[in-house]
């Protein structure tokens, strides 16, 4: 009989190959839209023993651009602020 979480995670599966290549699950490379020649970063967490991998942005300027806006209230109208207040003291 076949385990159905296995069936599942079959296509979330990639061997390490000889040369230690490893080849992106479709869903992921069709998802994230990850084309030939793209560069990915590579990350490693001691802590948690877990590795994140994303695709090098073209800009890092623009691709964090507005991240974070959540975080203030009034936006950078706030921060503005928040700076002039501490030059002067």
């Amino acid at each position: 009989m076949i385990n159905r979480e296995d069936f599942e995670n079959k296509d979330k599966e990639t061997v390490v190959r000889e040369k230690y290549q490893v080849t992106l699950p479709a869903y992921i490379r069709d998802n994230v839209k990850i084309k030939v020649g793209d560069v990915l970063l590579w990350e490693y967490d001691e802590n948690s023993n877990t590795i994140t991998v994303i695709r090098k942005p073209q800009n890092f300027t623009g691709a964090l651009s507005g991240r974070g806006k959540h975080l203030w209230k009034n936006g950078v109208e706030e921060l503005k602020q928040e700076r002039e207040k501490e030059w002067l003291e």
